[in-house]
C-alpha cells in the first residue's frame, strides 16, 4: 500500500485547507492526517477527507524552554522566530512516522503546496530513505560534523518499520534538548550511522520567493514565509 501522511496541531492547522486544496488538484493517493493536538473542528474536517490518527509523544518531549542551556536558548531564538511553539509540533514528527498505515509512505509537511503528482516518488526504493537537503540560512554549517549533510524533513519517503525512523524517535527522546528541531537529529543519525539516502532535488523543497520554476513539485513555506502567508490570508490590511 502507498499513501501520504501529514500532521499538525491547533497552532498550524490554518494551513490544512490550503494543503489539501493543492494536494487534491493533482494527487489521488490516500491521506492519513496525524493529530498533534488539533481543534475538534479541524479534526472533523480531516475525517471527511482521510483517516485521522492521534499521535502522542513521551513525557518531557520536547524539553521546555526553562530547561534549555542558556547559550542554546539564545542561539535558537536568533535563528528561528518563536522556536518554543514550533518545537511543540516538530518533535511529534518521528513518532507520527512510526504510525503510518502504509507500506510505502510520503510524509509531507502541512506548510507546503503540492503542485504536481507525487507518484514518481513511489517508484523509488524507499527503503533507502528519500530526503531533500536543507539550505535555509538558519541551519549553521559550522554545527555539522565532518561529512554530515543537513537534510530537510518537510518531505520524507520511507518504508514501514524503517529502522532509521525507529531510532530517530528514540534519539528524539534523548537529544531534543540539544537540537533546535527534529531534522537536525535525523541528519546527525544519518551521518553517525552512515545511513544511505536517496537525495531528492530542490524541486521537492522549493522556497516560495527564490526557488520556483516550471519543474517545481512542492513549495515549502518556512518560518518567515509562513508568517507572511498567514498575514496575506487573515490580516491583508497589515501589508498596505
Amino acid at each position: 500500500s502507498q499513501g501520504i501522511i501529514t500532521g499538525t496541531n491547533a497552532r498550524y492547522e490554518w494551513m490544512l485547507k490550503l494543503w489539501w486544496h493543492y494536494y487534491s488538484q493533482t494527487n489521488t493517493h490516500p491521506v492519513t492526517f496525524m493529530d498533534f493536538g488539533m481543534s475538534k473542528s479541524a479534526r472533523l474536517w480531516c475525517e471527511k477527507r482521510g483517516d485521522v490518527l492521534t499521535i502522542s509523544v513521551p513525557k518531557g518531549v520536547p524539553t521546555g524552554e526553562a530547561k534549555i542551556e542558556l547559550s542554546k536558548k539564545r542561539e535558537w531564538e536568533v535563528a528561528y522566530k518563536n522556536p518554543w511553539e514550533a518545537r511543540k509540533c516538530w518533535f511529534y514528527k518521528p513518532f507520527a512516522l512510526l504510525e503510518t498505515p502504509y507500506e510505502q509512505t510520503l510524509w509531507v509537511d502541512i506548510d507546503t503546496f503540492i503542485i504536481k503528482p507525487l507518484s514518481p516518488l513511489f517508484e523509488l526504493n524507499l527503503y533507502r530513505i528519500a530526503l531533500t537537503q536543507e539550505h535555509s540560512r538558519i541551519y549553521n554549517p559550522a554545527k555539522l560534523l565532518p561529512g554530515e549533510v543537513s537534510y530537510a524533513t518537510s518531505l520524507i519517503g520511507y518504508t514501514k518499520n524503517h529502522p532509521l525512523i525507529k531510532k530517530w524517535a528514540e534519539k528524539t527522546k534523548e537529544w531534543n534538548h540539544l537540537f533546535l528541531g527534529d531534522q537536525e537529529i535525523l541528519s546527525r543519525l544519518i551521518c553517525e550511522d552512515q545511513v544511505p539516502v536517496t537525495p531528492l532535488p530542490p524541486i521537492y523543497n522549493a522556497k516560495p520567493k527564490s526557488d520556483l520554476s516550471p519543474d517545481t513539485f512542492i513549495v515549502h513555506f518556512g518560518n518567515v514565509a509562513k508568517s507572511e502567508l498567514y498575514r496575506k490570508i487573515y490580516n491583508p490590511h497589515q501589508l498596505q
